[in-house]
């Protein structure tokens, strides 16, 4: 029924938002946090940047495969053992190609020669990140909702026990190339346990080399390529134009780094959400009674998500900040402020473009990607050189909006689709704004006390709006919610 998918879905959420909830916040404030506090605002400049730059040429490495994988195995899963072989030996070409690819620019330009092991190292990782995302999404497409969810905070909580041997072994010695290193470590110690998962449940050839294969799958993948391309490149952009367009370029990299990073950790709960709905909406898209249904829960809890952490965050920005770094001026406050307001549509863009790639909307989709680029380009030529990394944030954030306004618009000419409990919807927003406002009106108890009281409030005001139908969910029993 409706409803049982419609638990289904907010249980899986929950899940995935659970255990993500118990390791992301210790890995960005306990491991993340340390390492940028300990080494500095140019170094973690430095590195952010080289991320930057790889970014370019991720569509290579990843090239669409892992959203190829959760719409195609969800339609088809009896073909799991004719597709998978071939793809995740498509996959391994493109990845090698990617490593050589970003070294050989990076040699061309000269953007890094001094720092290139460090670029192969993170670019390695980039590789490794991959293909735990194509393992997790053939279990996602297969059923195995669980699986998936636990693989997807298995990584950042292997790094957090090896950095804690880190900072314990080397101390005030800590250098960059430690981090990158204990991250390909806990990369390969979580790849391991996802392919023999994978192969334990479904057993068949690791992988399948043959041209005309890769020629398919190439064909097959590349619309979801340029989606990731595009993508990779206007949210990313921003760092290596910082770096390139102004003098203090690495400390202003730095600087939206360590407000970017509050911001990614943000979307990485949200991105969660668009990785379970695609696997659902695609087998659900020709049923739109219950797409319908599917379509309104993630709306609310990508409603209560980013303008919960937009309140919270703007009502504290200057706070946050400069509770965190050691570096922090008032600058960085503004960084997280803007950027946390470009959370809100960036969130509902997770939402409308998994459901366009369900809808196979996805040359649509990536003629809004290429206009996002070009407005994110121009918007950081103009910003940056005036405004330094503030300018990066005005940047993204009004690149969003006008992505989520287009998403909404094209998935609403194709789908007819209808936004239930519009008046919650509209009170929960309104009401949460009016209680920011007047916890921020509250100086005279100290600042953490009164984020508590607002997160508290906002929870609760959601539950009076009936954002999430917690009864309904309660009362049914029987759903299978995936292995």
């Amino acid at each position: 029924t409706s409803f049982a998918m419609q638990r289904a879905f907010i249980l899986n959420s929950l899940l995935l938002i659970a255990l993500n909830l118990l390791v992301k916040p210790i890995y960005i404030l306990g491991i993340e946090l340390r390492v940028q506090n300990q080494l500095g605002t140019e170094e973690w400049g430095l590195y952010f940047s080289l991320m930057g730059f790889i970014y370019f040429f991720q569509f290579l490495n990843d090239f669409g495969f892992s959203h190829f994988i959760r719409k195609y195995i969800t339609e088809h899963r009896e073909h799991i053992e004719r597709v998978f072989p071939g793809l995740l030996g498509t996959k391994l070409v493109l990845s090698l190609a990617f490593l050589v690819l970003v070294l050989g620019v990076n040699y061309w330009t000269g953007y890094e020669l001094k720092h290139t092991n460090l670029l192969f190292w993170i670019a390695l990782n980039f590789m490794l990140s991959t293909f735990i995302q194509v393992y997790r999404a053939a279990l996602a497409g297969m059923g195995h909702y669980r699986a998936d969810s636990i693989l997807s905070s298995l990584d950042k909580g292997l790094l957090i026990i090896i950095m804690w041997i880190v900072f314990w072994y080397w101390g005030d010695a800590l250098r960059i190339e430690h981090f990158v290193w204990a991250q390909t470590l806990s990369l390969v110690l979580s790849l391991v346990p996802a392919a023999l998962i994978f192969y334990y449940r479904h057993p068949m050839r690791f992988v399948q080399w043959s041209s005309e294969r890769i020629k398919e799958y190439y064909k097959r993948s590349l619309p979801f390529a340029i989606i990731i391309l595009l993508m990779s490149i206007y949210s990313r952009l921003d760092s290596v134009m910082l770096r390139e367009l102004l003098e203090d370029g690495l400390y202003q990299a730095g600087s939206y780094g360590a407000a970017f990073r509050l911001y990614d950790a943000a979307n990485m709960f949200v991105l969660i959400i668009g990785a379970l709905l695609l696997p659902m909406s695609a087998h659900l898209i020709k049923d739109q009674q219950k797409m319908n249904v599917m379509i309104n829960q993630a709306i609310k809890v990508v409603l209560l998500m980013t303008v919960g952490a937009a309140i919270v965050s703007g009502v504290f920005h200057q706070e946050i900040m400069e509770w965190l770094y050691v570096d922090y001026d008032e600058h960085w406050g503004r960084i997280l402020y803007w950027l946390m307001i470009g959370f809100v549509p960036l969130g509902f863009g997770h939402v409308f473009g998994v459901l366009l790639m369900a809808n196979n909307q996805i040359r649509q989709l990536n003629r809004i990607y290429m206009l996002a680029l070009v407005l994110n380009i121009g918007l950081n030529f103009w910003l940056i050189p005036v405004y330094k990394a503030v300018g990066a944030a005005w940047a993204t954030m009004l690149t969003q909006f006008v992505v989520i306004i287009l998403e909404i618009l094209l998935f609403s000419s194709y789908y007819v689709w209808t936004l239930t409990q519009v008046k919650n919807l509209i009170l929960f927003v309104v009401g949460s704004l009016i209680v920011g406002i007047a916890v921020q009106n509250v100086p005279q108890i100290h600042w953490a006390i009164r984020m508590i009281l607002l997160t508290s409030s906002l929870g609760i005001w959601a539950l009076i709006c009936q954002i999430l139908p917690w009864r309904s969910i309660l009362k049914m029993q029987g759903t299978k919610i995936g292995e």
